[in-house]
């Protein structure tokens, strides 16, 4: 503690920056060997934040209620597994994200379990639950609910990047109009990259699809499917085919009207070849490298993403 004593302010802060970036357990750690080190760990110790299932979610409730709002200011990247239990998961949910969504500027999501899933999507849409400062949303759940009654409010004002990752098979267009509802179009002046992964797309339905991502909202026609006009800050839709599906690369016309697209359309749209869907743990670990540095935060909406 005496040679700790010594460093530069500058350096110590730096260490504890760093520290605290993978999900909370070297922070935690360090908060445990003496008060020197938690005094400089304690601005920090939210600053990315990893909860996996129902007891860690109310192991971090108990913490977050106790901690001054300083800290809590200082959050910024959560990830968030509910694992597979359901009891009181609706509840514990809704207060993590009351807790955890005034702060967060990126945030994943992800469960196996089909109920889980719903129960997700059910507190997003909650209205209540708002994201002023997020800016990359990433959703790995088996299936999206359509939750037609639920009217659009702005909970992203500032989101950039939304993954929509599926591990069961849906059709492009039933993965997104849920996923425009939840987003608010209209409201995501900032809106530069979609990706919607384990999803089904025929090859008909290329044209269309072309088609809806050339139009601009003064287009008196409406768009295909009964989906909305993107937001014209929209650069690029990534669309990753589902284990079984067709592959593009075989069908020449398609590849053609997709590079026409690469070299000149008004937002870039890019099919991925099918790939087994990521496990939790896959999406820890990816989370993982993006908050040390080893990932770019940006990699999966890149426009040569590849699959991991």
């Amino acid at each position: 503690m005496q040679a700790m004593a010594r460093l530069p302010v500058e350096l110590l802060d730096a260490v504890a920056f760093f520290a605290c970036t993978d999900g909370g357990r070297t922070g935690c750690a360090l908060r445990l060997v003496s008060k020197a080190l938690k005094d400089i760990v304690e601005p920090y110790r939210f600053h990315s934040v990893a909860i996996s299932g129902p007891p860690k979610m109310k192991a971090f409730l108990r913490v977050w209620g106790a901690s001054p709002a300083k800290t809590k200011g200082s959050l910024c990247h959560v990830f968030l597994a509910t694992g597979t239990g359901r009891t009181g998961l609706y509840d514990l949910l809704v207060r993590v994200m009351e807790a955890t969504s005034p702060y967060a500027q990126t945030l994943t999501i992800t469960t196996a379990s089909i109920p889980n899933g719903r129960i997700i999507v059910d507190v997003l849409f909650l209205p209540e639950i708002m994201f002023p400062h997020l800016t990359h949303l990433t959703l790995a759940i088996p299936a999206f609910g359509r939750h037609d009654d639920v009217k659009p409010v702005p909970r992203f004002p500032r989101v950039t990047h939304v993954h929509l990752a599926l591990s069961e098979v849906v059709h492009l267009q039933d993965a997104h109009r849920p996923l425009e509802k939840l987003l608010s179009f209209k409201d995501c002046e900032n809106l530069a990259s979609i990706r919607v992964s384990g999803t089904s797309l025929a090859m008909s339905d290329i044209p269309y699809f072309l088609k809806w991502l050339s139009k601009s909202e003064d287009d008196p026609l409406p768009p295909p499917y009964g989906m909305h006009h993107l937001p014209q800050s929209v650069e690029r839709y990534i669309a990753q085919l589902a284990p079984g599906q067709w592959d593009f690369k075989t069908e020449p016309e398609r590849q053609n009207a997709l590079r026409e697209n690469a070299e000149g359309g008004k937002v870039k749209f890019k099919v991925l070849a099918p790939v087994p869907p990521r496990n939790q743990q896959n999406w820890k670990d990816i989370w993982l490298e993006v908050q040390s540095g080893v990932r770019d935060i940006n990699c999966d909406w890149s426009p040569d993403s590849k699959v991991d």
